[in-house]
């Protein structure tokens, strides 16, 4: 297997613990081993805050407003620059916002450390040339998301957001809500709304992943506008839905 060279920089406040520090180094090797990536390669991992990552997504994309990680590939087409002291394949920068990382690892219910595996990964692929724009890619993305993680022993747990974000895929409501944001005059998702909050409710008697009901919020600067909510039973089978 090739050796990959991960520089990681810490820009924030908060301690990158080393157990952090060897877990994106895992996670870079992992993704380059699965895609039997051809070269000894470098990549450079910085750790910021959020307002730091708030005025690189600004600058770069646009978007004002924290995002959890930022990938800026090197490379084009599966070709890229080499190191000419060391022959190494340079393959870009990767900026995650700890900040943001710490919030979602809460919200998700997991730990800090399986939340930056999985940006870490998330962009790795990203630097190799992988991206989300339609399901199509999403699907592919999120398949290699799951074998690298699960390869390394970094599962998700069961979570209420998890669960419900899954079951919000199967049924499609993504679409919904998507299709109710443009009726209102909203752009594209990573453009002017986004998908806030899930929200769940689950029987005292249910197991993991018996879920009941589940809303998506579209929010446009601080005001909601709209949203879509579903509510089911335990076999996943619509029993009603609302617009909000």
């Amino acid at each position: 297997m090739h050796k990959v060279r991960v520089h990681i920089t810490n820009k924030q406040k908060k301690s990158i613990t080393p157990d952090i520090r060897d877990i994106v180094r895992s996670c870079a090797a992992q993704v380059l081993a699965d895609e039997k990536f051809h070269d000894d390669a470098e990549v450079n991992v910085t750790f910021v805050s959020d307002e730091e990552i708030r005025t690189l997504n600004r600058s770069f994309r646009d978007i004002d407003r924290p995002t959890d990680v930022l990938s800026f590939p090197l490379g084009e087409g599966g070709s890229y620059d080499h190191d000419p002291a060391h022959g190494l394949a340079q393959l870009g920068d990767v900026v995650i916002s700890f900040d943001t990382a710490v919030r979602q690892a809460n919200e998700y219910g997991h730990s800090i450390d399986r939340e930056v595996a999985f940006l870490t990964v998330h962009s790795m692929l990203h630097l190799l040339g992988y991206d989300h724009m339609n399901k199509v890619d999403e699907r592919i993305m999120h398949a290699k998301e799951e074998k690298a993680l699960n390869t390394l022993g970094i599962y998700r747990g069961i979570s209420p957001v998890w669960a419900v974000e899954d079951l919000f895929e199967r049924l499609s409501l993504r679409d919904k809500t998507i299709d109710l944001a443009k009726k209102r005059g909203v752009g594209k998702e990573d453009d002017t709304y986004r998908i806030t909050r899930i929200a769940c409710e689950i029987s005292e008697t249910s197991k993991p992943g018996e879920w009941y009901s589940c809303e998506c919020i579209i929010l446009r600067g601080g005001s909601i506008i709209g949203g879509y909510e579903v509510r089911f039973d335990t076999n996943g089978d619509m029993i009603d839905d609302d617009v909000i």
